[in-house]
């Protein structure tokens, strides 16, 4: 049976698998999404379909199941309006509601000139919040289709089988030596002496960040997504431009990961945010790394704290 439902798994990814018993993990699996236009619907597909087959081995190795709901889109609606609950928290649904699930499973994928930024979640159906989170930056799509697999071992904390291990040494034989999962920072690409007047302007960011307005001075206003506004500042050092939180911690900031009940703790624990960019040579693209706080949640209370984490960041230029 458990073949079966595999191959079903597989063949389609619009088609969900029949609930295992109650005494067995489950992990929704909600696909890849993207806001750059530069990132086609097929290559999305295959990036999936990639993913798909390392999860169901995961499955098999792990003995939880995977299923991939009908309702897609009302799950990923229905998530987005929990991570940006206020404090009334109380009067949304639950998703377990939504979705038969322990975890949800969803990630972005990003372009910036050829280099792809894939970032991949493990989301807790109890509480909304973020368990686990991975972000590997490829020097093309086809480095990327070849090292993601390691993304979904990474997101459960395992160690890749050799068939994944190989692929991920060919990607970086094939860079020249460059690790997989990192892009290859050619000085042509980027900016020689980035000056804030190149940086003044409104630009579209991720992770929480709908966008940003910098003013030549380097004071800068961010949108969150959950229609708040952070003070930023912004310098440039030599080839980096350095963005950083220009207020003090607040729930606002973490809304649109996190419940309000979560928020308010992450505040007295989590590090001021700042962000590492090299901008391109157009002038069009900021692209580096997030500093922030990793959590581990229990039960609705966040046991711990990683302040030394980072992740990929990318913000691109609004017309």
């Amino acid at each position: 049976m458990r073949k079966v439902l595999i191959a079903l798994l597989l063949a389609t990814m619009s088609v969900s698998i029949p609930a295992q018993p109650r005494t067995q993990i489950v992990f929704a699996f909600l696909g890849l999404s993207s806001s750059d236009e530069s990132v086609s619907a097929s290559q999305i597909r295959v990036l999936e379909n990639r993913l798909t087959t390392n999860l169901v081995q995961i499955a098999e190795q792990e003995r939880f199941s995977i299923i991939v709901p009908r309702n897609r889109e009302r799950v990923l609606e229905q998530l987005s309006h929990y991570r940006n609950a206020d404090q009334h928290v109380g009067e949304r649904p639950p998703l377990r509601e939504v979705v038969s699930a322990h975890g949800l499973i969803t990630g972005e994928v990003h372009q910036v000139n050829t280099s792809v930024y894939l970032d991949v979640q493990l989301i807790q159906t109890e509480t909304g919040a973020t368990l686990f989170a991975y972000s590997g930056e490829f020097v093309d799509f086809d480095h990327a289709l070849s090292a993601s697999p390691a993304a979904i071992y990474a997101l459960f904390e395992l160690d890749p089988p050799d068939e994944v291990v190989r692929a991920i040494e060919r990607a970086e034989t094939e860079i020249e030596g460059s690790p997989a999962g990192s892009a290859i920072l050619q000085p042509k690409r980027y900016a020689v002496n980035p000056q804030l007047r190149d940086l003044a302007g409104t630009w579209k960011g991720n992770d929480g960040i709908e966008h940003v307005t910098i003013s030549s001075d380097g004071t800068a206003l961010a949108s969150l997504e959950t229609s708040e506004i952070m003070k930023l500042r912004v310098s440039v050092d030599d080839k980096t431009v350095r963005v950083r939180q220009d207020e003090p911690n607040s729930p606002k900031m973490y809304l649109h990961a996190f419940p309000y009940s979560i928020a308010v703790q992450v505040v007295e624990l989590a590090r001021p945010m700042r962000w590492k960019f090299q901008l391109s040579e157009d002038r069009r693209s900021l692209s580096g790394t997030k500093h922030t706080t990793s959590l581990q949640i229990r039960q609705g209370r966040v046991v711990s704290a990683d302040n030394t984490y980072t992740r990929t960041a990318i913000w691109t230029r609004v017309e």
